[in-house]
């Protein structure tokens, strides 16, 4: 992809926060494009098992930083403020341990993102929780619909009516993936090779309905 990058968006400042990434596949490369859009960040370092010199070469073709390429978690913590975690489901755990371990032995990490889900089950999300509560780490979840402007608007056009309803006790969903019958090939990617990739099809599931428990959460936090 060739574009053509201002001088405004390359200018990086001392007030810039030093991204780092973790996984170099199609989740780091989608932030990475998004990344276009967003001042005041570049992507200072990357770590990955595969792919890491692909998405190094992207960023700096189009202006969003060093993106040096680093050898492992520990190492990349000591040169970015903060870290993006793009790795599948089940390393999670591992990498925050890493991640934790770098900062008391002196990483100056300001901040944790995580991809969603957070992790396979409860026991693992908790424990996670747990590791940068320890060092007292700000941690945020990559979850985007609760800050979308048709959802924020729905909740103000309802909230009379939730009010007069009371607590919301349950919520039964049903979605479909809105793919086109003719993209057989993606579907078959969602649906099995990820699973196969996130360590069974009930935590593929898990990823993708995450969004409704989420919008729920949100939705009783934003209420009390």
């Amino acid at each position: 992809m060739n574009l053509i990058v201002t001088d405004e968006r390359s200018h990086m400042t001392k007030q810039t926060l030093k991204l780092g990434m973790i996984g170099a596949g199609f989740v780091a490369k989608f932030h990475a494009r998004a990344l276009m859009q967003v001042r005041g960040v570049e992507i200072a370092g990357i770590t990955a098992k595969a792919n890491a010199e692909e998405l190094s070469k992207f960023v700096k073709a189009n202006g969003l930083g060093q993106g040096i390429v680093y050898s492992s978690v520990a190492e990349m913590a000591n040169h970015v403020d903060a870290i993006a975690i793009f790795t599948p489901n089940f390393t999670r755990v591992e990498i925050v341990e890493k991640i934790v371990d770098a900062v008391k032995k002196g990483a100056a990490l300001k901040g944790l993102i995580c991809e969603k889900p957070l992790a396979r089950n409860l026991k693992e999300a908790r424990r996670i929780v747990d590791l940068v509560n320890e060092v007292k780490l700000k941690t945020a979840y990559f979850e985007n619909q609760i800050f979308m402007k048709p959802i924020r608007t729905q909740l103000q056009q309802l909230a009379p009516q939730q009010k007069t309803m009371g607590k919301n006790t349950a919520v039964r969903t049903r979605a479909g993936s809105g793919i086109p019958r003719d993209k057989a090939a993606v579907c078959f990617w969602i649906w099995v090779a990820t699973a196969l990739q996130w360590d069974g099809i009930a935590s593929r599931r898990l990823a993708s309905r995450q969004h409704f428990c989420n919008r729920f959460r949100f939705q009783r936090i934003a209420r009390c």
